[in-house]
């Protein structure tokens, strides 16, 4: 199954379990943040990412961005991809 998502720049979204779940960007370029990860990760058009399993991640858009999120063959789906990637009200910045 893939999600197709289009996210506006400065729009984030959290993905409660987005381990085993491929993320391809498609259109512009998105940071991804992992629960348990030091390493923060920009992906832009035509990069992937893979999740370490049981994580739960934010993907914020840097600018106008088209993702997918693609369920890995190996991995055992707790949930389904659809109901695990919901957005985040976007926030006023800190001044």
């Amino acid at each position: 199954m893939t999600v197709k998502l289009t996210l506006a720049r400065r729009q984030v979204h959290k993905i409660e379990d987005v381990g085993g779940v491929r993320i391809v960007c498609r259109k512009g370029t998105v940071w991804i943040t992992v629960d348990g990860d030091a390493t923060d990760h920009v992906l832009e058009r035509g990069e992937t990412f893979v999740a370490p399993p049981q994580a739960r991640a934010l993907v914020s858009a840097l600018a106008d961005a088209r993702i997918d999120l693609l369920a890995c063959q190996s991995r055992k789906q707790t949930m389904p991809i659809s109901s695990r990637f919901q957005p985040i009200p976007l926030m006023k910045a800190a001044r």
